[in-house]
């Protein structure tokens, strides 16, 4: 059987600092036949002519696709874009500010061939890198068994998108994902599950950058307060539209031979999951006193004791969400 044509994409916004790293690490995959997307996301700094000129001094084997959206898209819809612009099959992701392993592609070919090419979610394992390129502790991408409908409703980031390859038939078949998802690879992840078990390659095959300028993490102590609060915002948000576009994948004719009653359990948990995630949202963008409102409505909703004094105490001393924000030094932003 002939090797099919793969893509390797880099998607960028505001990382001209370490968008060369990124290109340079798409250009040395070993895998071919292979096409490389450059895309960037409107990008008001010189993230987009690096790119440019990297693809014009470039003489190697692969094919490379130079894109740039003419406004900001955000993550999913950016997602959704690179995906119109990819002719393979599966496709192997990179951020702007991460660098992938000459053997990443190849590595993902060998595990999805070996699946006889129905996976549709493969993960490999990820190396922390400081923002000076200092590489930190290795990571496990291997995400937990969520054969379960259930359990897939359940779980949230099982595992790094920078450390994600997936295939263009989780989009044939479920459809783009939302134009506001910024978790893609937990949407993908979810879709996933209803075409194959999800595949992990265990050897690290990616450097991931963590550094404070990240949406979605934090590096540094002293970030100030207001961004970090932001950040969490964000976050939540986020949440809120992912658990939005699991609801809409339930309807999707992939899962129509789905037994009812496991379907419905699973819209009831993600309909939960979605009154609590809008909540914790409203709650962070409150000020004090709509905090109190906010949790005398949630107390009577039926919420534990136990997280009741937690939001109690969040809702008299709004500081602690700054403490708690600052207290943490690197990954995702809190849930709760």
């Amino acid at each position: 059987m002939s090797r099919p044509l793969l893509t390797f994409f880099v998607v960028s916004y505001q990382q001209e600092r370490f968008i060369r790293e990124a290109v340079a690490g798409a250009f040395a995959q070993v895998y071919s036949p292979l096409e490389i997307i450059l895309s960037d996301d409107a990008s008001s700094d010189r993230t987009f002519e690096i790119m440019r000129e990297m693809a014009g001094r470039y003489h190697g084997p692969h094919k490379v696709v130079l894109n740039r959206n003419p406004k900001n898209l955000g993550i999913g819809a950016h997602v959704n874009r690179v995906v119109e612009l990819a002719a393979g099959e599966l496709l192997v992701g990179s951020a702007g500010d991460d660098c992938s392993l000459p053997e990443r592609t190849e590595k993902t070919y060998q595990a999805w061939e070996g699946s006889l090419r129905r996976a549709t979610s493969i993960f490999c394992n990820y190396t922390e890198m400081s923002e000076d390129g200092k590489l930190l502790a290795v990571r496990a991408g291997r995400p937990p068994d969520l054969s379960r409908l259930q359990d897939r409703v359940r779980a949230w980031n099982v595992a790094k998108g920078c450390a994600h390859a997936f295939s263009r038939a989780v989009f044939r078949e479920f459809g783009p994902l939302s134009n506001d998802v910024c978790f893609e690879d937990a949407a993908i992840n979810f879709r996933s599950w209803a075409f194959h078990p999800v595949l992990h390659v265990p050897e690290s095959l990616v450097h991931y950058r963590v550094h404070g300028s990240a949406v979605s993490s934090i590096s540094a102590n002293n970030l100030d307060p207001k961004i970090m609060l932001a950040k969490q915002r964000w976050f939540l948000g986020g949440r809120v539209a992912t658990f939005k576009q699991y609801l809409k994948d339930l309807d999707s004719p992939m899962l129509a031979a789905t037994d009812k009653r496991t379907l419905c359990e699973a819209r009831r948990l993600l309909i939960e999951q979605l009154r609590v995630a809008n909540y914790q949202l409203e709650f962070a963008s409150a000020d004090r006193a709509d905090r109190f409102r906010l949790l005398a409505h949630w107390i009577g909703s039926g919420i534990s004791p136990k997280r009741s004094l937690i939001w109690f105490l969040r809702a008299a001393m709004p500081r602690l969400d700054e403490w708690n924000l600052k207290r943490m030094r690197r990954g995702d932003l809190p849930q709760s």
